[in-house]
């Protein structure tokens, strides 16, 4: 019988192990994956629970056989080679090895912005990435609370969208517009048009994310 549990934004959903003949899984098959115990199989696309009891399908990105980011995430390296997310699907990894731009966008090192064509946004930082075990997904994956029932994925910001429902903007600590449609990243202001404006610099207004329950 199947059980699943929302944990850390993550659908997670549990099967049993399969235990291996003898107690030992000198090779699992080709659909399957072999648990760190060196006992059980889980299925292919599921990971081992930390207890080896269940297997965990999760709606994750893998970076690595070890490391993965949350769905809608982009595996990005850093600076020291270790895997990072991006909160963004099919981001483009910055340079720097710190930031990430939406697709189709480039990264400007010099204004330390994204630009496609006449559009210009601020870069997004990155995460770090989740081991692949149930107990490290609830340490990196941390979400933002917008109330008791609401909340958005790490790296975004919680906005009315009205007065009683959530939005999130995909940027960190963002401003909220008060069309509650829209936001600006940190330190900008909205402007009436779409625009964001930070002194000289102006950018487009990002649109809302979906809010999830908890």
């Amino acid at each position: 019988m199947l059980s699943s549990v929302l944990f850390s934004g993550v659908l997670l959903v549990l099967v049993g192990a399969d235990q291996c003949p003898g107690g030992r899984c000198d090779v699992c098959s080709e659909q399957e994956v072999l648990c760190p115990d060196g006992k059980r199989c889980c299925p292919e696309g599921h990971l081992c629970s930390s207890d080896g009891r269940s297997c965990i399908k999760t709606a994750v990105v893998p970076c690595s056989d070890t490391e993965v980011c949350p769905d809608n995430y982009t595996c990005c390296k850093d600076g020291s080679d270790k895997w990072t997310c991006c909160p963004l699907p099919q981001a483009v990894c910055c340079p720097d090895r710190n930031h990430c731009c939406p697709a189709q966008y480039r990264c400007d090192e010099q204004s330390t912005s994204c630009i496609k064509g006449d559009s210009v946004m601020s870069w997004f930082p990155k995460l770090p990435a989740a081991l692949r075990m149930d107990a490290g997904l609830q340490v990196a994956l941390r979400d933002v609370r917008c109330d008791e029932q609401t909340s958005c994925k790490d790296g975004q910001t919680c906005c009315r969208t009205s007065p009683t429902t959530w939005g999130c903007c995909p940027s960190p600590e963002a401003v909220c517009c008060s069309d509650m449609k829209h936001c600006c990243p940190n330190g900008y202001t909205c402007l009436e048009g779409g625009q964001c404006s930070l002194k000289t610099r102006r950018l487009r207004w990002f649109n809302w994310g979906d809010e999830k329950l908890i």
